[in-house]
């Protein structure tokens, strides 16, 4: 199964050194869509916001970035 990392990009760099392994890129993304939102939900309870200019992105194995997911673009702000 191929090995993906996960490397945050928000107050803070967080390099993901292990990676995890998924069946495919497509997987890999739903994880890493699903990890943002809750990443958004910790710290909107925490401290009643969050930075649309953060985000996560997911390379392979080869340490080929596949996609940059903006926290901004995984949630949608109703008026």
């Amino acid at each position: 199964m191929p090995i993906y990392f996960f490397n945050l990009h928000n107050d803070v760099e967080a390099v993901d050194n292990e990676g995890m392994d998924f069946p495919d890129a497509s997987a890999a993304l739903i994880f890493a869509v699903q990890s943002v939102r809750n990443l958004i939900a910790f710290s909107i309870e925490s401290e009643g916001s969050f930075s649309v200019h953060h985000s996560l992105d997911v390379l392979n194995a080869d340490g080929v970035l596949i996609e940059k997911i903006n926290f901004g673009s995984v949630v949608k702000v109703l008026p």
